[in-house]
C-alpha cells in the first residue's frame, strides 16, 4: 500500500537513523511522519547463574535497534565463604591450654580425696 500526498509517493516501510524514523518519498526522498523512536527493552539472551546474558533497546514503531548491552550473571562470582577465617594456631593453642587446665583440675581433685 502506498500513500500519495501532493506529488509524493511514500512507501509503508520505515526509514530510520539513531534518533528518528520516517516514511520516505519513493520519488524525491522527502520525509513524512518524522518522529522520535519509542524504545522498549528486548532480551536477546537470559542471564544464568554462571553466564551473562544480553539485551537491547528496540523501537516499537520501526524496529530500529540499539547495540546490545550485557546482563550480568545472577550468581555470586566470588568464591563462597566455606569456613572460619580465624587462625587455626590460636584455636589449637586454646584447646591445648583447656586440656591442661582440665588435667590439672582433675589431678588436684584426686589428690584432695586421698
Amino acid at each position: 500500500m502506498e500513500i500519495t500526498v501532493e506529488k509524493h509517493t511514500f512507501g509503508t516501510s520505515w526509514k530510520s537513523d539513531a534518533d528518528n524514523h520516517w516514511h520516505e518519498c519513493d520519488v524525491c526522498g522527502d520525509k513524512a511522519d518524522i518522529a522520535a523512536h519509542d524504545y522498549e527493552w528486548v532480551t536477546d539472551k537470559e542471564a544464568t547463574e554462571t553466564a551473562a546474558g544480553s539485551r537491547h533497546e528496540q523501537c516499537t514503531i520501526c524496529g530500529y535497534a540499539k547495540a546490545a548491552v550485557e546482563i550480568p550473571a545472577t550468581g555470586d562470582s566470588e568464591e563462597p565463604d566455606t569456613g572460619d577465617s580465624a587462625n587455626i594456631a590460636v584455636w589449637a593453642l586454646l584447646c591445648g591450654v583447656s586440656a591442661i587446665g582440665a588435667y590439672v583440675t582433675t589431678r588436684a581433685r584426686k589428690e584432695k580425696t586421698k
